[in-house]
């Protein structure tokens, strides 16, 4: 019998980056993030901008944060498994994308 994992949640993040392809270049960051893996497939990463713009000058108006959605039924994994790899999708916001995480929000359920 197959054991199942299931994550879902959300990441709100800050850039700190004044482009308005904000969420274009978040997404390509994430195809290189490490996987948060299942033998039938990994979780999958949504990007989502909130409204408005919190950063304007006179080079225009920008939104350099960003929520990142989490969701995945990860077939023959076990929840400490799951967690370590979070943790290493948050180690790589962190370290490598240079992104402050201002909140999470994420269950990992068997």
């Amino acid at each position: 019998m197959s054991r199942w994992t299931h994550i879902t949640g959300s990441v709100f993040v800050d850039t700190y980056k004044r482009d308005e392809n904000n969420k274009h270049n978040i997404e390509a960051m994430l195809k290189l993030a490490p996987p948060i893996t299942g033998s039938e497939g990994n979780a999958d990463y949504f990007v989502n901008i909130p409204s408005g713009y919190n950063s304007w000058g006179s080079d225009g108006d920008f939104q350099t944060r960003a929520v990142i959605t989490i969701n995945g039924d990860l077939r023959d994994r076990e929840p400490l498994q799951t967690e370590q790899e979070l943790e290493d999708l948050i180690d790589f916001l962190v370290d490598d994308c240079d992104f402050n995480i201002r909140n999470q929000s994420v269950s990992i359920l068997p």
